[in-house]
């Protein structure tokens, strides 16, 4: 019987953002993200799988839970076959190993922002997938291809619009890493070639256990609903500094896009 130590870690780690353009404005926020190896996980039938925490759950209701229907396509009652799938025909290859960084329902409630896919073959890190929704429901995956061991930074041009404080124009520069014990993420945002924005994630393996789960419950880094309140929170702050607010365009037709190599490798 599998384990959750082949299926699925858990890691406490920090989201930082910084506007550094007009009004600069910075934030940061905790929490837990989870990473799962999804060709392994897409082996089990049962949703009771052996090995996890009492307070952690796949595809149904728990303090902690993660449902593959968040992700991809987002059609309903999907598992994580269906996840694989469509990750498959996104990037037209076949992979051994594809490990999905995001973060977990609370209470059967949340949001993620970005997460991310790491896709191997032969244990070679081979393409990574930025999967990013906004809080109108619109969604976006931005494929990473033909990475190499000089890093993983690429350039995309930004299709999806996220914020009202910017306009859906300019362009990101990419970059993840997943280390043994830790996860790396950097996203910056340009326009005419001017910073906009940096992100980025710092996040740390730690122990997957109900205690662990529930100790971060106590000390309120996990709550319901916790990223799009914060999201909205944070909105309403640059709406005081009087930044300008930007409609909403229509909702994207293109879902996907793929970044491109920088030559300079500088970040």
């Amino acid at each position: 019987m599998k384990t959750n130590h082949k299926l699925i870690d858990i890691f406490f780690g920090q989201i930082f953002h910084k506007r550094t353009y007009g009004n600069v404005h910075f934030f940061k926020n905790t929490s837990l993200f989870l990473l799962i190896e999804l060709v392994e996980f897409s082996k089990i039938k049962s949703k009771s799988i052996h090995g996890l925490p009492f307070f952690f759950a796949y595809n149904k209701f728990n303090v902690l839970s993660w449902y593959a229907e968040d992700h991809g396509d987002r059609q309903k009652k999907s598992d994580t076959n269906d996840l694989i799938k469509f990750l498959r025909k996104l990037n037209n290859k076949s992979f051994d190993k594809i490990f999905l960084f995001c973060l977990p329902r609370v209470f059967g409630l949340g949001f993620n922002p970005l997460s991310i896919y790491f896709c191997y073959k032969n244990n070679k890190l081979l393409q990574t997938v930025f999967e990013v929704k906004n809080t109108f429901g619109d969604i976006h995956h931005y494929v990473l291809k033909q990475l190499d061991f000089k890093g993983n930074l690429q350039k995309a041009n930004k299709l999806l619009f996220v914020s009202p404080f910017f306009p859906n124009k300019g362009y990101y520069h990419l970059d993840s890493k997943i280390l043994k014990n830790k996860i790396k993420i950097d996203i910056k945002y340009f326009i005419k070639n001017s910073l906009h924005l940096h992100a980025n994630v710092r996040a740390q393996k730690i122990k997957f256990s109900s205690l662990e789960i529930f100790k971060n419950l106590i000390k309120f880094i996990i709550f319901p609903g916790k990223i799009w309140i914060n999201i909205h929170l944070e909105a309403i702050k640059l709406w005081i500094k009087k930044n300008k607010l930007i409609s909403i365009p229509k909702e994207q037709t293109k879902k996907h896009s793929y970044a491109t190599k920088i030559t300079n490798n500088k970040f």
